[in-house]
Protein backbone atom coordinates (compact mmCIF):
# COMPACT_ATOMS: atom_id res chain seq x y z
CA UNK A 1 0.00 0.00 0.00
CA UNK A 2 1.26 3.51 -0.85
CA UNK A 3 1.16 6.87 0.49
CA UNK A 4 -1.80 7.70 -1.45
CA UNK A 5 -3.73 5.02 -0.52
CA UNK A 6 -3.18 5.36 2.78
CA UNK A 7 -4.14 8.56 2.33
CA UNK A 8 -7.19 7.80 1.00
CA UNK A 9 -8.17 4.99 3.24
CA UNK A 10 -7.47 7.78 6.43
CA UNK A 11 -9.57 9.91 4.98
CA UNK A 12 -12.34 7.96 3.97
CA UNK A 13 -12.16 6.53 7.52
CA UNK A 14 -12.25 9.83 8.95
CA UNK A 15 -15.40 10.29 6.65
CA UNK A 16 -17.05 6.82 7.88
CA UNK A 17 -16.03 7.53 11.83
CA UNK A 18 -18.16 11.04 11.47
CA UNK A 19 -20.79 9.77 9.39
CA UNK A 20 -21.54 7.26 12.63
CA UNK A 21 -21.34 9.82 15.10
CA UNK A 22 -23.83 11.82 13.03
CA UNK A 23 -26.33 8.80 12.48
CA UNK A 24 -26.27 8.62 16.32
CA UNK A 25 -27.04 12.92 15.99
CA UNK A 26 -29.89 11.75 13.80
CA UNK A 27 -31.31 9.39 15.99
CA UNK A 28 -31.41 11.30 19.08
CA UNK A 29 -32.52 14.32 17.45
CA UNK A 30 -35.13 12.84 14.71
CA UNK A 31 -38.24 14.75 16.23
CA UNK A 32 -36.70 18.57 16.47
CA UNK A 33 -35.25 18.13 12.31
CA UNK A 34 -37.09 18.82 9.31
CA UNK A 35 -36.62 16.45 6.82
CA UNK A 36 -35.28 17.24 3.25
CA UNK A 37 -35.27 14.89 0.05
CA UNK A 38 -31.50 14.99 -0.94
CA UNK A 39 -32.32 16.53 -4.03
CA UNK A 40 -34.29 19.97 -2.52
CA UNK A 41 -30.91 19.93 -0.01
CA UNK A 42 -28.67 19.78 -2.81
CA UNK A 43 -30.03 22.04 -4.98
CA UNK A 44 -29.83 24.09 -2.31
CA UNK A 45 -26.47 24.28 -1.35
CA UNK A 46 -25.74 24.59 -5.26
CA UNK A 47 -27.65 27.36 -6.12
CA UNK A 48 -25.78 29.20 -2.84
CA UNK A 49 -22.12 28.18 -3.87
CA UNK A 50 -23.05 29.64 -7.44
CA UNK A 51 -24.09 32.90 -5.51
CA UNK A 52 -20.93 33.16 -2.96
CA UNK A 53 -17.70 35.04 -3.67
CA UNK A 54 -14.75 33.23 -2.90
CA UNK A 55 -14.52 34.85 0.14
CA UNK A 56 -17.64 33.50 1.10
CA UNK A 57 -17.16 30.33 -0.49
CA UNK A 58 -14.33 29.63 1.83
CA UNK A 59 -16.44 30.49 5.29
CA UNK A 60 -18.58 27.76 3.78
CA UNK A 61 -16.01 25.14 3.37
CA UNK A 62 -14.85 26.06 6.80
CA UNK A 63 -18.37 25.64 8.13
CA UNK A 64 -18.74 22.42 6.55
CA UNK A 65 -15.26 21.08 7.72
CA UNK A 66 -16.38 22.24 11.91
CA UNK A 67 -20.13 20.26 11.03
CA UNK A 68 -17.85 17.39 10.17
CA UNK A 69 -16.03 17.54 13.24
CA UNK A 70 -12.63 18.80 12.26
CA UNK A 71 -10.97 21.96 13.88
CA UNK A 72 -10.39 24.14 11.19
CA UNK A 73 -8.73 27.84 10.95
CA UNK A 74 -8.92 29.75 7.91
CA UNK A 75 -5.74 32.12 7.18
CA UNK A 76 -5.62 35.13 6.29
CA UNK A 77 -7.63 36.47 3.08
CA UNK A 78 -4.60 37.69 1.00
CA UNK A 79 -0.90 36.39 1.32
CA UNK A 80 -2.08 33.23 2.35
CA UNK A 81 0.83 30.98 1.43
CA UNK A 82 -1.27 29.30 -0.89
CA UNK A 83 -3.47 27.23 2.19
CA UNK A 84 -6.73 28.77 3.19
CA UNK A 85 -7.04 26.11 5.63
CA UNK A 86 -5.63 24.58 8.34
CA UNK A 87 -7.07 21.35 9.64
CA UNK A 88 -5.92 19.76 12.87
CA UNK A 89 -6.29 16.09 12.84
CA UNK A 90 -5.70 13.37 14.93
CA UNK A 91 -2.75 12.84 12.53
CA UNK A 92 -1.65 16.32 12.32
CA UNK A 93 -2.17 19.23 10.23
CA UNK A 94 -3.91 19.01 7.20
CA UNK A 95 -3.81 22.30 4.35
CA UNK A 96 -6.62 23.11 2.45
CA UNK A 97 -6.63 25.42 -0.28
CA UNK A 98 -10.01 26.75 -1.79
CA UNK A 99 -10.91 28.06 -4.94
CA UNK A 100 -14.32 28.93 -6.06
CA UNK A 101 -14.02 28.64 -9.73
CA UNK A 102 -16.52 28.69 -13.08
CA UNK A 103 -17.12 25.18 -14.12
CA UNK A 104 -15.12 25.95 -16.92
CA UNK A 105 -11.83 27.65 -15.17
CA UNK A 106 -10.10 24.35 -14.08
CA UNK A 107 -7.52 24.38 -11.76
CA UNK A 108 -4.08 24.64 -13.16
CA UNK A 109 -0.77 22.44 -12.05
CA UNK A 110 0.95 25.76 -10.73
CA UNK A 111 -1.68 26.69 -8.26
CA UNK A 112 -1.52 22.76 -7.19
CA UNK A 113 2.28 23.20 -6.84
CA UNK A 114 1.76 26.31 -4.24
CA UNK A 115 -0.15 24.37 -2.03
CA UNK A 116 2.24 21.33 -1.91
CA UNK A 117 5.12 23.64 -1.62
CA UNK A 118 3.21 25.54 1.13
CA UNK A 119 2.99 21.93 2.69
CA UNK A 120 6.62 21.17 2.31
CA UNK A 121 8.14 24.40 3.54
CA UNK A 122 6.19 24.00 6.81
CA UNK A 123 6.42 20.43 7.22
CA UNK A 124 2.55 19.53 6.80
CA UNK A 125 2.63 15.94 4.69
CA UNK A 126 -1.10 16.19 3.59
CA UNK A 127 -3.42 18.22 1.78
CA UNK A 128 -6.86 18.96 0.18
CA UNK A 129 -7.50 20.95 -2.65
CA UNK A 130 -10.87 21.90 -2.89
CA UNK A 131 -12.71 23.85 -5.82
CA UNK A 132 -16.10 24.77 -7.41
CA UNK A 133 -14.94 23.74 -10.73
CA UNK A 134 -12.50 20.80 -11.58
CA UNK A 135 -8.10 19.87 -12.94
CA UNK A 136 -6.16 20.09 -16.07
CA UNK A 137 -4.44 16.93 -16.63
CA UNK A 138 -1.41 18.85 -15.38
CA UNK A 139 -2.73 19.56 -11.97
CA UNK A 140 -4.14 15.66 -11.63
CA UNK A 141 -0.37 14.23 -12.61
CA UNK A 142 1.21 16.99 -10.55
CA UNK A 143 -0.61 15.52 -7.71
CA UNK A 144 -0.34 11.65 -8.22
CA UNK A 145 3.78 12.33 -8.79
CA UNK A 146 3.70 14.46 -5.43
CA UNK A 147 5.80 13.17 -2.11
CA UNK A 148 2.38 15.14 -0.65
CA UNK A 149 -0.35 13.30 -0.12
CA UNK A 150 -2.64 15.41 -2.00
CA UNK A 151 -6.28 14.70 -2.39
CA UNK A 152 -8.22 17.07 -5.55
CA UNK A 153 -11.90 17.86 -4.69
CA UNK A 154 -14.28 19.35 -6.98
CA UNK A 155 -18.06 20.11 -6.62
CA UNK A 156 -19.34 16.71 -6.63
CA UNK A 157 -16.79 15.95 -3.67
CA UNK A 158 -18.05 19.06 -1.91
CA UNK A 159 -21.51 18.04 -2.49
CA UNK A 160 -20.63 14.53 -1.15
CA UNK A 161 -19.15 16.38 2.24
CA UNK A 162 -22.52 18.82 2.33
CA UNK A 163 -24.64 15.36 2.24
CA UNK A 164 -22.60 13.98 5.65
CA UNK A 165 -23.43 17.23 7.63
CA UNK A 166 -26.77 18.01 8.99
CA UNK A 167 -29.57 19.47 6.45
CA UNK A 168 -31.10 21.92 9.05
CA UNK A 169 -27.68 23.58 10.34
CA UNK A 170 -26.82 23.86 6.40
CA UNK A 171 -29.70 25.31 5.90
CA UNK A 172 -29.80 27.70 8.42
CA UNK A 173 -26.14 28.67 7.77
CA UNK A 174 -26.97 29.73 4.10
CA UNK A 175 -30.04 31.61 5.16
CA UNK A 176 -33.00 29.13 4.24
CA UNK A 177 -33.57 28.62 7.95
CA UNK A 178 -34.09 30.45 11.18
Amino acid sequence: MDNKQFFTICILSIILYYVGLGINKVNTKKKEQREYPINVYIDKVISSVNKMNGSEFEDFVEYIFKEMGFKAEQTPKTRDGGKDLILSTKDGKMYVEIKRYASSNLVTAPLVLKLIGSAVSDGVNKCLFLTTSGYTNDAIDTAEKSKVDIKLVDINGFVDMCKMCDADNVLRYLGYLK
